[in-house]
């Protein structure tokens, strides 16, 4: 488990240029640099009313380099989350009177977690309580009659078929998600961070907790961390942690090429 961070937070209204409005920001000390964008990321870039929930890392397909880390097989795996989980998230939702615009259910492959009927049972059974947001399955379209038999169901639910349907490796684009930013710039402030997950997906629940984001997720269980554990604790401070953390290690919107390589040194020493 990494140490926490000391951090003192004030707030201050300052002006940030932006083509809808100024917003106020929270500056933040810390013990090492923290960069202006991050923050203005976190505090209003950030959509924390979307969530992807993480239910399974098993998948039938072997992507090479894939950043959810299906292509290690059980290495890095955590069991599949199912009823109780949900349970757990529903409830903490409802108490903590959160509204979701939009909740994805992700994997690994999601068909392959055998509750999947039972996860998607409840999260409509509390649709209205959850703030009726809209739900997306996402899938490599492998099998087609598990999905086929719950949007005859619920005519709703949103399907995101990527149709990888081979059986071998597939490469379409090279994830750059193990290439860390600490391995190609001395820039640990990441003033060019140029990611749209905190927008199109923001927050990831699982087994280990609430992140903000599911990539960071992905890493937590490489580096075998802990979430924040409710809704009630998903604070600045915390939130904070995570993104200097995750943030700086991941190269998923990295527009490099790192000697042709999966792996930047930083990734090569923990993936050993």
């Amino acid at each position: 488990m990494a140490k926490h961070l000391n951090i003192n937070v004030r707030s201050k209204k300052q002006n940030v240029r932006s083509k809808k409005q100024n917003v106020e920001i929270k500056t933040c000390k810390i013990e090492g640099p923290l960069s202006q964008i991050q923050l203005i990321y976190f505090n209003k870039i950030m959509n924390n009313n979307r969530i992807e929930i993480n239910i399974t890392n098993k998948c039938n397909l072997s992507c090479q380099n894939c950043h959810q880390l299906c292509d290690h097989g059980t290495k890095f795996s955590d069991k599949d989350i199912g009823r109780n989980e949900i349970f757990y998230f529903i409830r903490d939702s409802i108490v903590n009177n959160k509204k979701w615009e939009k909740i994805g259910i992700i994997g690994g492959e999601p068909t392959l977690n055998q509750q999947l009927r039972i996860i998607v049972d409840l999260l409509m059974l509390y649709i209205n309580k959850l703030g009726n947001p809209y739900i997306v399955i996402y899938t490599n379209g492998t099998n087609k009659q598990i999905i086929d038999d719950i949007i005859s169901i619920y005519k709703d639910i949103r399907i995101e078929n990527s149709m990888k349907n081979v059986k071998g490796p597939y490469i379409k684009r090279a994830c750059m998600y193990f290439i860390s930013p600490k391995d190609i710039s001395k820039n640990t402030n990441l003033e060019n961070l140029d990611c749209s997950e905190p927008i199109r997906c923001s927050m990831s629940f699982g087994s280990r907790g609430y992140f903000i984001c599911h990539h960071a997720y992905t890493a937590a269980r490489v580096f075998n961390m802990t979430g924040i554990k409710s809704l009630s604790d998903y604070t600045f401070n915390n939130t904070c942690n995570q993104f200097k953390f995750y943030c700086s290690n991941c190269g998923y919107n990295i527009n490099h090429k790192y000697n042709n390589s999966l792996y930047s040194n930083y990734w090569s020493k923990i993936m050993d």
